[in-house]
């Protein structure tokens, strides 16, 4: 099926980069292409799927990959900059998965239902942004927060508590407690 393909690739994909290192790192990379780095910028689009072993992959692909731009291991600055321009795209897929989750934990809350599953994938995704940040790279750090900021805190967070009594105009819009 369509399903156990993709699985397949990710995995594959998933396992070239748990074996990147600074030797091989640039066979990887084509400084000359708007998708520089193939190996990150195709694992990335799949950072929303709702197959959680193929989202699971693609964030070890993404940390895997993130490991080798630590300023420990002195990477090329060119790499650097190549990988935090694509990761735009990966982090915007992290705030929107965010955002979308604690809508959905609000309707969930507010209707009675069990939101064990949602909190579950909103403490790996949590964990993940913990994990990037901790890799201590300015520039991808920078385009984390500002990705997260503008499509997950401000439009639900701040605007939920910001807009408690007309609750009714925004799609974002959660409970003021749960914010």
């Amino acid at each position: 099926s369509d399903e156990d393909v993709m699985a397949t690739f990710i995995t594959t994909v998933n396992d070239i980069a748990k074996k990147l290192n600074e030797q091989n790192f640039p066979l990887f990379f084509d400084q000359s292409s708007s998708n520089s780095f193939p190996l990150f910028s195709e694992a990335v689009k799949f950072f929303h799927h709702p197959n959680e072993q193929i989202r699971a992959n693609v964030i070890s692909t993404t940390l895997y990959i993130f490991d080798q731009l630590r300023p420990a291991m002195k990477p090329a600055p060119e790499y650097v900059r190549h990988i935090a321009q694509q990761s735009n795209t990966c982090f915007t897929h992290v705030a929107c998965l965010c955002r979308d989750l604690w809508v959905v934990i609000d309707n969930d809350v507010k209707s009675g239902k069990s939101v064990r599953q949602q909190l579950s994938l909103q403490t790996d995704l949590l964990l993940y942004l913990h994990d990037v940040l901790a890799f201590g790279i300015p520039e991808l750090n920078r385009v984390l927060i500002d990705r997260f900021l503008v499509y997950a805190i401000l439009p639900v967070l701040v605007r939920s508590i910001a807009s408690s009594d007309n609750r009714g105009d925004a799609e974002y819009v959660i409970s003021p407690a749960l914010a």
